[in-house]
């Protein structure tokens, strides 16, 4: 797992997840998650795709 800010969004914590379940249900190992979270731990975005 990666965590990263962005200057453009202060307040927002971003993780990167290799891995999970891709939107089929399916466990694929090449599936990465992006999740944002504001300082109170609440979603406030979250996109996932197939990595390489």
């Amino acid at each position: 797992m990666t965590t990263f800010t962005m200057p453009e969004l202060p307040g927002i914590t971003f993780t990167a997840e290799r891995g999970g379940l891709d939107p089929d249900g399916k466990l694929n190992p090449s599936w990465i998650q992006v999740t944002g979270t504001d300082q109170g731990e609440k979603v406030v975005c979250s996109v996932g795709f197939a990595g390489p």
